[in-house]
């Protein structure tokens, strides 16, 4: 079977995509509150920031914790696949993953943080 090459590459690299996001949605609760906490954090954001480059560095860590969320699920999934005992390293594995999202969510608090004191200086 050939790949896809061009817009059609494009057309179903999109479609796989989207299929993704739609099981993370569908199966993870924790992408469901990620998501909805970038609907608060989106709007505002254009308060928050004084520039677009400003905004676009207080958006990117929250789309970087969704995708590590999905990335996680991924994990998840395939550990669960190859076992569903327990096993120090698919344990291990599973940890990792959580412990890449939650690195990810110290990052954004990080970054607004920093935008927030820079624009509003307590002095």
């Amino acid at each position: 079977m050939r790949k896809a090459t061009g817009l059609s590459r494009v057309y179903y690299a999109t479609k796989f995509s989207l299929q993704g996001i739609r099981s993370c949605w569908q199966s993870e609760p924790a992408f469901r509150f990620e998501l909805l906490l970038l609907c608060f954090f989106a709007p505002a954001s254009v308060f928050v920031a004084k520039s677009p480059l400003q905004w676009a560095v207080l958006i990117i860590p929250i789309m970087g914790v969704l995708a590590m969320e999905m990335v996680n699920t991924a994990i998840e999934r395939v550990v669960d696949h190859i076992s569903m005992e327990d096993h120090e390293l698919l344990g291990q594995a599973k940890d990792l993953g959580s412990a890449a999202v939650f690195m990810f969510m110290l990052a954004t608090l990080l970054v607004w943080g920093a935008v927030i004191a820079h624009n509003w200086p307590i002095l």
